[in-house]
């Protein structure tokens, strides 16, 4: 199950009227999932095209940062067509699938927003690891 690349269509981030304390929050959404036909090295192949829409809010007023792409995934062609059959039923498909795909989504959309944030001056959208100070064991 292989995903093979992605390509981010939109980008926005605005700033508004920062407060102490507000709640940041960020969301994925998936719109669509539908097969295309995808240039794979230089040769056509038929694959998977994830549609999403990430967006992180500063809380109500402060602003946000939003990424739109799709994500592009590579399996058997009876196994796309059950994806996309799932998907257009009930919005649901294989989890195994979902996580890996949400997950990759995540790490593009957020490795954006950073970028994103540091320009219009906004807080960072997620935590950063630290280096503390600690008794050597």
């Amino acid at each position: 199950m292989p995903i093979i690349g992605e390509r981010i269509t939109k980008i926005s981030a605005k700033r508004g009227k920062l407060e102490r304390k507000m709640e940041i929050t960020s969301n994925v959404d998936l719109t669509a999932v539908s097969l295309k036909t995808l240039g794979v090295a230089a040769e056509a192949k038929k694959g998977l095209a994830f549609s999403f829409d990430f967006k992180t809010t500063y809380g109500k007023d402060g602003g946000e940062v939003g990424v739109t792409g799709e994500l592009f995934f590579i399996d058997k062609e009876d196994k796309m067509k059950e994806i996309e059959a799932a998907w257009k039923k009930d919005k649901k498909f294989d989890k195994n699938i979902r996580l890996s795909v949400m997950n990759r989504i995540l790490e593009l959309c957020y490795m954006q927003a950073i970028i994103m944030v540091d320009q219009v001056n906004l807080p960072a959208p997620m935590q950063f690891p630290k280096f503390v100070l600690g008794n050597k064991k």
